[in-house]
């Protein structure tokens, strides 16, 4: 299971759909974060069908990934909401080094 915050367009998009829609992070594994078009272009160009231009990042930040496939869930990538942040949400929430 995947959630992420989607851009308004991107969410029409996709609930408009009646398809499934698959995509990964705009990275390859371990790279930095990919925040402009130019940059995923130049990454993915050959590699995926589609590639949306949504304009910049606004903010330059990778995903947050958590790992509920564990009991309790450990936290895989610190992004855009920070591990303090869902402490409070998930107080049994574990940093992947833990």
């Amino acid at each position: 299971v995947l959630l992420t915050c989607l851009d308004s367009y991107i969410e029409e998009l996709v609930n408009s759909a009646d398809f499934p829609i698959v995509a990964t992070s705009a990275n390859l594994s371990n790279s930095p974060a990919l925040t402009d078009f130019i940059s995923v272009k130049k990454q993915f160009d050959n590699i995926v069908d589609v590639i949306m231009d949504g304009g910049e990042s606004l903010n330059k930040k990778s995903s947050t990934i958590i790992d509920v496939s564990v009991n309790p869930p450990k936290l895989r990538r610190e992004g855009v909401i920070e591990y303090s942040a869902l402490k409070s949400l998930l107080p049994n929430l574990r940093q992947y080094s833990e």
